[in-house]
C-alpha cells in the first residue's frame, strides 16, 4: 500500500538510532484539554543530519509514508523535512 503523510509539529525525544518522536497538538479538546500526540518518525539519514541534531521543540514540517514494524508499530518513514529552531526569527526561516 502506498501512502503520503504531511505533518507539522515539534521535534521530541529520540527513541532509537533511526527514530525520533514528533509532537503534534490535537485540534479538538478532550475533557477541556488539548492532547499532544507523539508520532514516531524514522529516518535513514545520517546521525549527523539536522533531523537528529536539532533541539527538542524545533518546528518540523515533513512528508513521509506510513510503515509498520514490530515492536515500534505504525510510524512515518521520513522523505522530506524542513526544520526550524524554536527561537528562529522570521528572516532566518525565509533563508
Amino acid at each position: 500500500m502506498l501512502s503520503s503523510v504531511f505533518l507539522s509539529g515539534r521535534l521530541g525525544e529520540r527513541i532509537d538510532d533511526q527514530t525520533r518522536l514528533v509532537e503534534v497538538d490535537s485540534l479538538l479538546p478532550t475533557r477541556g484539554e488539548f492532547r499532544v500526540f507523539n508520532i514516531p518518525v524514522r529516518s535513514s539519514r545520517s546521525p549527523l543530519s539536522s533531523f537528529f541534531l536539532a533541539k527538542n521543540g524545533s518546528l518540523i514540517i515533513l512528508k513521509g509514508r506510513l510503515e509498520e514494524e514490530k515492536p515500534l508499530g505504525l510510524y512515518i518513514a521520513l522523505e522530506i523535512e524542513e526544520i526550524y529552531a524554536p527561537n528562529a526569527k522570521r528572516d532566518e526561516m525565509n533563508e
